[in-house]
């Protein structure tokens, strides 16, 4: 069974770990998949865009990203 969740800065610090697997998708899907060039940093990629004012709907399973709008 799936969720979404919002996260935002600061308030939910606490589930920044849906972020971080939100980055972690990003980068297998852009990067390893579909060979963008885009920056990565070991197992993330992320843009000028991802900043702590960002907001991320997110939808997982068990803490992991399935898919997200940031």
């Amino acid at each position: 069974m799936s969720d979404v969740s919002v996260v935002r800065m600061p308030e939910d610090a606490a589930r920044y770990n849906l972020v971080t697997s939100f980055f972690e998708l990003r980068k297998a899907i852009f990067i390893d998949k579909m060979d963008w060039p885009l920056y990565a940093y070991e197992r993330i990629e992320f843009e000028q865009y991802d900043t702590f004012n960002a907001v991320y709907i997110i939808a997982h399973d068990g803490g992991r990203a399935l898919g997200a709008l940031g």
